[in-house]
């Protein structure tokens, strides 16, 4: 794993100046920090991605939260895609599958990638398949699992350094262009 210690200067003189706000306005500027952080990360586990997970990568999003005095960001998949994200990331033991009995149906070509899941809508109610090899498939399966694709940890891994100047640079435009303050200069490690 790559050390993650990033080194700015000027930054604790920013975070100082920071202090200075009031609550509100520092939660709702730390809030776009963190969205602005988050969004090199975002990025590349974008790039980071197999192809072949289809949607995956178009439905990654970044969510920020504010619990008591922290404020966070993430990036993730809703719904469905969090599941293949899961997956991908981490992997899959072997398992069984029971898929439903093979229906009939012109819409189900939507994808013949191996694996995946087909959802065919139909006015009165949604049927699933699975299509392996690129035929539809049902009854009890053995999936041989899968083995990791990590993507997410080595885009926070690669990022670490890109995301924290982000929200340092975003601090400080909005305190110098919103608020009038004087920030200081910040330079990265090996910019000066």
């Amino acid at each position: 794993m790559p050390d993650l210690q990033v080194n700015i200067t000027g930054l604790d003189e920013l975070f100082n100046a920071f202090d200075t706000l009031p609550d509100k306005i520092a939660d709702n500027i730390m809030r776009g920090a963190m969205r602005a952080a988050a969004k090199p990360v975002l990025e590349e586990a974008k790039r980071n991605v197999n192809v072949q997970w289809g949607t995956l990568e178009s439905s990654l999003k970044i969510g920020t939260k504010r619990e008591k005095d922290k404020v966070t960001a993430k990036v993730y998949a809703p719904g469905f895609q969090g599941f293949k994200a899961l997956w991908l990331e981490y992997g899959t033991k072997a398992h069984f599958l029971l898929v439903p009995d093979e229906q009939k149906s012109t819409n189900v070509s939507r994808s013949r990638k191996a694996g995946q899941i087909v959802k065919e809508s139909t006015t009165t109610f949604n049927r699933r398949f699975a299509v392996i090899g690129g035929k539809i498939v049902s009854g009890m399966l053995k999936h041989p699992g899968s083995r990791p694709f990590p993507f997410l940890r080595p885009a926070l891994d690669s990022k670490a350094s890109d995301a924290v100047m982000a929200a340092a640079l975003y601090i400080q435009n909005r305190m110098k262009t919103k608020h009038g303050l004087e920030t200081p200069e910040l330079l990265m490690d090996g910019d000066e």
